[in-house]
């Protein structure tokens, strides 16, 4: 937590034992996304210490990746169904 009391996510992220990738792929998203921003912060505050907050991030990575992996199939889906009607 900061002198004024709020959480600073992204320090909490950066102290974590993650790799940079994970790393940089969470601040990423937590930059573009303010309100997923303030929901981790919200599941941090409920964390009772790093290993669960690591958990918790674990999800959210995993999350993010089936989200892409999903979305690259609908491209795929969409690319196959316009080359089929041509």
């Amino acid at each position: 937590m900061s002198s004024s009391g709020k959480m600073d996510i992204y320090a909490e992220i950066a102290s974590l034992n993650l790799n940079r990738e994970q790393k940089s792929i969470l601040l990423y998203y937590l930059t573009e996304n303010s309100e997923a921003e303030a929901r981790a912060e919200k599941a941090f505050t409920a964390c009772n210490n790093d290993e669960e907050k690591h958990d918790y991030l674990n999800l959210v990575l995993a999350s993010l990746d089936n989200k892409n992996t999903a979305k690259s199939r609908s491209i795929e889906n969409e690319s196959i169904n316009s080359v089929a009607n041509s």
